[in-house]
Formats: structure tokens, C-alpha cells, sequence
């Protein structure tokens, strides 16, 4: 059994528990839901060695530094600028399931020990285009944009009033992979002899959402340079009270995670998925599959060179 410590974002959540179980052939399902192919190893049966791991929420500081990787000033408040990852989809071609990547802008200005901040917005990075997406609205002379030329994310102060925009810095996308790897690598997990990567993460989309990205043998799946899902534990509802999943499923890699601790530091038993579990999991899947709204982009903008100055921290 082996502990994982996670971090960022919140401090709040519930919990049960389950035992080692294997899952099936489960073909009859793939067609059922016009899914070509699961994950191969969703399909084959493993060794009970280690048969399950419990993970523990809290915040070391491999995350706090990652969530300040591409980090900057602007108008007296800090921001950074993150990726992170949702539920994707399967590819057959690389025959595995891929997450989705997103960027965030973030107000870290008062962020706490636990990661707690104050404002976000975020995009998906396949639809982020050079035509520019505002990200945060500041006040009526200037808000956040970012923006996609190839392989580099540029990110501009913009004036809706002149249309013009200022270059405040940017990055390739290489480069953030490769921080969030270089964070993800932290977080080995071993569940019937398969080695996994279970790496904390949450976000604001109307509230906090919380969960684990997931792959196996590496951070970041050898076919497809990505990782293969995100499975959301717990999240703020309307309240902004927390709102935990008793039971949930990464489909892509044939995982259940069990709630078991909903005291702080909040804790999951995460073992294979069992026969009896793997409609649900579906079922789960396709409803968690929409891609979401991309915020509207600014209209009519022009890029002014000049550099704002950028404060690189947790480095």
C-alpha cells in the first residue's frame, strides 16, 4: 500500500472504503456504448499484488511551486498562468485514451498554504487560437488574453477602449509539459502490479473541481506525449460547500476510487474495478465527456510590443 500526499486549491471533505477486485472482457459493453476499444489494460487481468493504494489530499510543495511555474505582476496582483487536464476521449489510432489539456490564468494574490485562490478562467488548449481568448476582465481599460501562434502560448494585457494589447511574456507549450511532468513524476502510485502516476489537481469552473490525472507506466503516455484521464473526487457545490463522489471511475485505466476518509487530510482506497461497477463506470464516463464553452474572444485587437515585468516564483 503505498500513501500519496496531494495539494492545491481547497481544504475541505467525506468517505468509504472497498477491496481488491479485476475486471472483465466486457465487450458486450464497448458496443453497447459505440466505444471501439477500452483501455487495454481496462481489459486484462492483473497480478493481486498490491491489489490497492490509498491517496491523501493535502499540499506539498512540488504542487504550490508548480501552480507558480509561469507566474507575473500585473496592476498590483500576482497571477499565473497553468496547464492542467480534463476528461478526454479514446484515440484508436494510438489505441489509449487521451485527457484534455487546458490553461488557466489564476489570481494567486492571496493565495494560502493550501493553494486556495481567488479567481480563474480557463480554456481548453485545442481551442485557444491566435485571434486572441480573454481569459480575466480586469476593468474597462485592460484585461487578460492569451494566445496560441504554433507551439508558443503568448500572453497579453489588452485595452478594450484603443484595442490595443501589450506583450506581457510567453512560453511553449514543450515548456509546460514539461514542468507539469517534472511535478507529476512526485506522484508514483502501484496497484496490482502496474505502476501508475496519480497526480493531484483542481481548478475553478463555477467552483473548485478536484480530482487526479492519471497514466500509467509514465506521467505522460508514451503514444501520445499526454495523460490518459482526470477523475474528479470532489467539488464546491452552489454553497460553496464540498461535495464528495462516494465512488468514482477512471474508464481509461480500469481504477475505482473508493472515498474512505472525509476529515481532513481526505483520503481514497484506489484499487481495480470490479464486474459489478464497470456500467456505472460508463455510464459516469459519457456524462462527464462534454467539452464546454470557450470564453469569447476579444474583438478587433492590436499587439503593441512592450514587456511587462515578470516574476518567475516556486522556482
Amino acid at each position: 500500500m503505498k500513501n500519496i500526499i496531494f495539494a492545491l486549491c481547497l481544504v475541505f471533505m467525506p468517505g468509504q472504503i472497498c477491496v481488491a477486485g479485476v475486471p472483465a472482457a466486457l465487450d458486450a459493453l464497448k458496443a453497447s456504448v459505440g466505444v471501439t476499444a477500452l483501455s487495454d489494460s481496462a481489459l486484462q487481468i492483473k497480478p493481486k499484488q498490491n491489489p490497492s493504494s490509498t491517496l491523501t489530499w493535502d499540499v506539498p510543495q512540488i504542487l504550490l511551486d508548480y501552480n507558480k511555474d509561469w507566474a507575473f505582476e500585473f496592476k498590483g496582483k500576482q497571477y499565473t498562468v497553468k496547464l492542467d487536464f480534463k476528461q478526454g476521449a479514446y484515440d484508436p489510432y494510438v489505441k489509449s485514451y487521451k485527457a484534455r489539456p487546458i490553461l488557466s490564468i489564476n489570481d494567486v494574490t492571496g493565495m494560502d498554504e493550501f493553494g486556495i485562490i481567488s479567481a480563474s478562467q480557463f480554456i481548453y488548449l485545442d481551442e485557444l487560437a491566435g485571434d486572441g481568448i480573454m481569459m480575466i476582465y480586469l476593468d474597462e481599460t485592460s484585461n487578460l488574453t492569451l494566445l496560441r501562434y504554433g507551439n508558443s502560448i503568448l500572453l497579453q494585457a489588452c485595452n478594450p477602449e484603443t484595442g490595443t494589447c501589450e506583450d506581457i511574456n510567453k512560453r511553449t507549450i514543450g515548456e509546460l509539459y514539461a514542468f507539469w511532468e517534472l511535478a507529476a513524476k512526485e506522484f508514483p502510485v502501484t496497484i496490482g502490479g502496474r505502476k501508475l502516476y496519480m497526480v493531484p489537481q483542481d481548478f475553478l469552473d463555477g467552483g473548485f473541481r478536484s480530482g487526479y490525472v492519471v497514466t500509467e507506466k509514465s506521467p505522460l503516455y508514451y503514444t501520445t506525449g499526454q495523460p490518459q484521464d482526470y477523475v474528479e473526487l470532489f467539488r464546491t457545490g452552489e454553497d460553496w460547500n464540498l461535495q464528495f463522489r462516494p465512488k468514482a471511475y477512471s474508464l481509461a485505466l480500469g481504477l475505482t476510487f473508493e472515498l474512505t476518509g472525509s476529515v481532513y487530510p481526505y483520503t481514497w482506497t484506489v484499487r481495480e474495478i470490479l464486474d459489478s461497477e464497470v456500467q456505472e463506470a460508463i455510464n459516469e464516463s459519457l456524462a462527464n465527456r462534454g467539452r464546454g464553452a470557450a470564453p469569447n474572444p476579444v474583438p478587433g485587437l492590436k499587439k503593441i510590443n512592450v514587456t511587462s515585468p515578470v516574476i518567475k516564483a516556486g522556482k
